[in-house]
């Protein structure tokens, strides 16, 4: 029988690499879906989803629920802000931004890695592709786009194994601009397990990097801030004025798999939004609060939906 290709793993394809996972349950006709960014501008809610259906993944875009076009989100996104899609036929992930001039700007990240020289540290904008001067390997993997580009990924080493070399995350880091990078440290204390980073934020001179550890985390400049021991993920940062939302989910039982809780931490704070849930991102509008996600207990049984100030709206399916 056909296994479901856990959604978590599709939106670390996103988010992270293309390399996927098995989960429970076994299905032979199934479709998840999951929202991966919400905006608000002139009252209307714009989403992007990602659908899996039966292994065939693609990206599906909402204004305040009725299905639309990439073209239409395009016209409501709002400056400064941007939406994520999934992963297309070549493993490129896009991110589109509305920059603070109004222009409009795709980037595209790879997001199959390899030990090939011609597939390290490089991303597309507007087409044009963007390589770091370096022979390191690593990958480029998120961008904020303000002023200048600021982006994170990571460099990797080669693991050597009796089924052969493995690609393996080792170092994160962010490039502001066309300066040098940062190097990230590792937190100091707790086991971790580095899969690479999950997201950037600048503000002011602050840049913010998620980490995709085995917890949920983050980097204020080169300051770890870690926000629980037990299992999860940062998949975005908002500031607003001193603020800083960083939002995700957390498992109450520490585990990987199953009964995730959608969350988000404000300066640190947890604010859970519902059990059964995952969140990948969030967007801010004076006192509201829209966060995207998915609920369900398990992969299989994800279903897109947005909150605001923790009220649940289902998108259709």
């Amino acid at each position: 029988m056909k296994r479901t290709i856990s959604i978590i793993t599709i939106l670390s394809a996103i988010l992270f690499t293309s390399c996927m996972k098995i989960n429970e349950p076994y299905l032979e006709n199934f479709k998840m879906t999951t929202a991966i960014s919400v905006f608000v501008n002139d009252g209307k809610v714009g989403v992007t989803t990602l659908k899996n259906e039966n292994n065939y993944i693609s990206t599906e875009y909402w204004i305040d629920s009725t299905k639309s076009t990439a073209a239409e989100l395009q016209k409501l996104l709002p400056k400064g802000a941007s939406y994520r899609t999934s992963i297309d036929n070549y493993y490129l992930a896009t991110t589109v931004f509305r920059k603070m001039d109004s222009s409009l700007v795709e980037y595209k990240f790879l997001r199959q890695y390899s030990l090939e020289p011609a597939s390290q540290l490089f991303y597309f904008k507007d087409g044009e592709r963007i390589s770091m001067d370096t022979m390191a390997l690593g990958a480029i993997q998120y961008v904020y786009a303000g002023k200048d580009d600021v982006v994170a990924g990571f460099y990797a080493r080669r693991d050597y194994f009796e089924s052969g070399v493995v690609f393996v995350p080792a170092i994160p880091f962010y490039r502001d601009g066309k300066n040098k990078p940062v190097e990230l440290p590792m937190p100091s204390s707790t086991p971790f397990y580095f899969q690479g980073t999950s997201c950037i934020h600048k503000s002011g001179d602050n840049v913010y990097v998620g980490g995709n550890m085995n917890f949920p985390m983050y980097w204020k400049n080169t300051d770890v801030v870690k926000l629980s021991d037990k299992y999860g993920l940062v998949n975005q940062i908002q500031t607003q004025g001193s603020d800083v939302y960083a939002v995700g989910y957390y498992n109450k039982n520490n585990s990987r798999g199953t009964g995730h809780t959608a969350c988000y931490w404000l300066n640190g704070k947890l604010i859970e939004l519902e059990d059964n849930a995952i969140a990948y991102s969030i967007f801010l509008v004076g006192k509201d609060v829209y966060v995207a996600g998915a609920v369900g207990k398990y992969d299989a049984e994800y279903k897109a939906c947005y909150w605001k100030n923790g009220k649940r709206y289902m998108l259709p399916n």
